[in-house]
């Protein structure tokens, strides 16, 4: 097997491990820290339930961001309130294409991404469907309410993983 082959099925391994060891931990479970310069936000980030993927109301997004367990793929989803409680999402409005996301895990250590873009949803979206992407993608998505205080629409931010060098 070729060097680039071999460290493409290592890489895809590792994520796969880190992916079945964050969907293994119980809701509320912390799993990391989510760090946002642009925006001055270092918060942790939870496990989340399946209630969150059915679109029903949860308590795991009320102590910070929440991990959704049903991301497809390598994507890594995430929802945060905007104006209640910890209101970590408030300002993800400001976040432009090209701004640094960190993600910080202790089985990933840390892990980049670039902000690619934004959208505004109907709160009627699919979840899948507006989390949507190239299945073998290394993604962030972090999705919250539109407008602050109002859940008439969700507020989308995509990021793609830097590779590391």
């Amino acid at each position: 097997m070729k060097p680039l082959a071999v460290a493409l099925v290592v890489a895809a391994a590792v994520a796969s491990l880190a992916a079945n060891a964050a969907s293994a931990q119980p809701p509320g479970a912390q799993l990391g820290r989510l760090i946002i310069p642009a925006i001055e936000l270092s918060t942790p980030y939870f496990q989340g339930d399946a209630a969150m993927c059915s679109g029903e109301r949860t308590t795991t997004t009320d102590y910070g961001p929440a991990y959704y367990p049903c991301s497809p793929g390598k994507t890594v989803a995430m929802a945060g309130h905007r104006t209640t409680r910890t209101h970590p999402f408030r300002w993800i409005d400001r976040l432009k294409p090209g701004y640094v996301i960190k993600r910080i895990t202790p089985g990933e250590g840390t892990v980049l991404y670039r902000v690619s873009g934004s959208r505004i949803w109907p709160s009627s979206v699919d979840f899948y469907e507006a989390v949507e992407g190239p299945p073998l993608a290394k993604r962030l998505v972090l999705t919250t309410c539109n407008p602050p205080g109002s859940d008439a629409q969700r507020l989308v931010v995509y990021a793609w993983e830097v590779p590391k060098k």
